[in-house]
């Protein structure tokens, strides 16, 4: 709840400056948008788990309520890839020193209507062939089979699926935000020696930037690290409910750690 209120706060702020936006601005609304769909879903999936089929106690949907919760979790994606969008931003503003009006014309526009199409195209893909279903490891419903009844026949898809359609932008992150970090924080090192020399304040500003540079990535890494892991076991290493026992510490520190994404 916290969570949401904070993006809420930073939409109505975003909102309320009208015309006069900045890239950065836009691109924060983008995460905030997409944090409260996350932390929404969140809140809503101990209940909206089919109940026939669910062993969990709060469980009291069915399989639409579990469908639109795949739905939601799908587009939840998207709060961790506007994270990696922010620092292309800064690589692009701070090392390669590009202004903001032409970032906003050569870049932003891609980077909004990829980003939006991907993740509504590929969350109502779910839906429509009915791909969604209880996962076996942790709480929520996402990429269950493909197609559907391929557990009995055969011939599955699901690995493949689930990496195009929340692997491949999350391990893109992955590897991107700490390499777009080292190379900002890189230059940002070099021209901090220059500054300090001839303008304490400006250099003190500069390094507050560099700080919370390093803390929004500990921050990323922290909220979406549990996260990864799980899905990584439950995709490539077959994780099932009746491992959680084995890995109860981790799913413990991912419902502490996944909600202060926000």
């Amino acid at each position: 709840l916290l969570s949401m209120f904070g993006s809420t706060t930073i939409v109505y702020r975003v909102l309320r400056k009208d015309g006069n936006t900045k890239p950065f601005d836009r691109l924060m609304l983008g995460l905030s948008v997409f944090d409260v769909i996350a932390s929404f879903s969140f809140v809503l999936t101990p209940f909206v788990l089919p109940k026939e089929t669910s062993v969990r106690v709060w469980a009291f949907g069915n399989k639409v309520s579990c469908s639109v919760l795949g739905w939601l979790s799908q587009l939840s994606v998207g709060a961790a890839w506007y994270s990696c969008l922010l620092s292309f931003f800064f690589l692009a503003t701070l090392r390669l020193r590009i202004t903001n009006s032409d970032f906003e014309v050569r870049f932003e526009p891609y980077m909004h209507g990829l980003t939006v199409f991907y993740f509504l195209f590929s969350a109502t893909f779910g839906v429509v062939f009915d791909i969604y279903g209880e996962n076996d490891l942790q709480l929520g419903c996402w990429v269950k089979e493909v197609p559907k009844g391929c557990d009995e026949d055969g011939g599955c898809l699901t690995i493949t699926t689930s990496f195009f359609m929340g692997g491949l932008p999350l391990f893109f992150t992955l590897f991107a935000l700490p390499i777009n970090y080292i190379l900002t924080f890189s230059h940002v090192r070099k021209v901090l020696k220059f500054v300090a020399r001839h303008n304490p304040v400006q250099a003190a500003h500069i390094r507050r930037l560099a700080e919370q540079g390093t803390l929004y990535v500990l921050a990323y890494f922290t909220s979406y690290g549990p996260q990864l892991v799980i899905r990584m076991l439950a995709t490539f290493l077959d994780y099932g409910r009746e491992d959680e026992p084995a890995i109860y510490w981790l799913l413990v520190l991912n419902s502490i750690c996944y909600p202060l994404q926000g």
